[in-house]
């Protein structure tokens, strides 16, 4: 039941239905290019009525606007975690990794893309249904052991496809709400192989990288980047998606 309530709110933060008080003053503020009140306005919709694309997408423009890079491409990344498949949203982080000369990380694959087709929520109601199917079709033969390869397929088939709602269903809960996922958001950061300021640089991460947590000790989080390299940050160096 928890689960359910869940999903609804995300729908409706992410519909745009749960962005409503305030909405039209930050908007106002960042077509006016008062970019820092637009941010504290959006913040504050944020803590009161959830994140959604919509909203992450307007925090990223004004953050463009303030020229926090850094800030713009973990807003997109937040972004980007209800609308995964969205490709104005990953040009938009494109550009930016270009201004800034980044990297970009690796492109998005069948375990990203599939799963983000679909809200959670939809994805466990497609498995409901294809498993209903399932059970419905075996029971109009039960106990019968003469099958023909049609009534075969009518059991097996929603079966798999049960499998792989559940599957992407899954990986899309997770992407959303056990994302490990940070973006670097100081001027400057040097990855550390262990966690103390005298420990031997790594290599720099500029502003906008996107690097993975793995844990925590103290002040220091340890990670590792798109393209393999682990160590250690300072925990305010970045913040997590």
């Amino acid at each position: 039941m928890r689960f359910v309530f869940i999903t609804i709110s995300l729908w409706l933060s992410s519909s745009g239905i749960g962005q409503v008080s305030g909405w039209k003053e930050a908007k106002e503020a960042l077509d006016s290019k008062k970019y820092q009140e637009a941010i504290n306005l959006f913040k504050k919709i944020e803590s009161n009525d959830g994140g959604g694309a919509g909203l992450y997408k307007n925090m990223a423009l004004a953050a463009v606007g303030m020229q926090m890079y850094g800030d713009a491409v973990l807003y997109y990344e937040k972004a980007l975690k209800y609308h995964p498949n969205d490709q104005q949203i990953k040009n938009d982080i494109k550009i930016i990794y270009e201004r800034k000369n980044l990297l970009p990380p690796p492109g998005s694959s069948l375990f990203t893309t599939l799963p983000g087709l679909l809200m959670p929520h939809s994805w466990a109601w497609m498995g409901l249904v294809l498993l209903a199917i399932a059970c419905y079709n075996f029971w109009r033969k039960y106990p019968s052991l003469s099958w023909s390869r049609t009534e075969k397929v009518g059991i097996v088939l929603p079966i798999m496809l049960f499998v792989l709602s559940t599957v992407a269903g899954g990986l899309r809960y997770r992407y959303l709400y056990q994302n490990n996922g940070i973006i670097i958001t100081s001027p400057s950061t040097a990855l550390k192989m262990g966690p103390d300021e005298v420990s031997p640089d790594l290599t720099d991460l500029p502003e906008g990288t996107k690097v993975f947590f793995k844990e925590h000790l103290g002040d220091w989080w340890h990670v590792t980047t798109s393209y393999g390299d682990e160590g250690w940050i300072p925990a305010g160096h970045g913040k997590k998606i």
